[in-house]
């Protein structure tokens, strides 16, 4: 099944609008970002080991500028403190790194 920007964008608008706390939306936006480079990179014969790595391969084969890349690695580094390092972001930190998901799937599909 080929997916496409627009069913990530929907999948985000459902987590953000879930009742749950700040802390508890973000393993989900990870997963998110986790299953968009997963998708993007599918056809890639390269392996890679963790989130870091595709992702940044992701942002490199896009040409994500690099702010942008800082502000979705930003999210990556966010959510994995919340699950493992008992992180608590704030409305401000969830509100930006939405927003830096938001601006990846926007590149990453060319979604206007």
């Amino acid at each position: 099944m080929k997916v496409n920007g627009i069913e990530f964008f929907d999948d985000l608008i459902e987590i953000h609008n879930e009742q749950n706390s700040i802390t508890d939306k973000y393993p989900k936006l990870r997963s998110l970002l986790e299953r968009v480079c997963k998708d993007i990179t599918k056809d890639e014969s390269i392996q890679f080991s963790n989130l870091f790595s595709r992702l940044n391969y992701v942002c490199e084969k896009t040409n994500l500028d690099r702010r942008k890349t800082f502000q979705i690695n930003t999210l990556r580094i966010n959510a994995n403190n919340v699950l493992h390092s008992d992180f608590k972001p704030n409305q401000d930190d969830y509100l930006q790194n939405l927003k830096a998901l938001c601006n990846a799937l926007r590149h990453f599909y060319s979604i206007d």
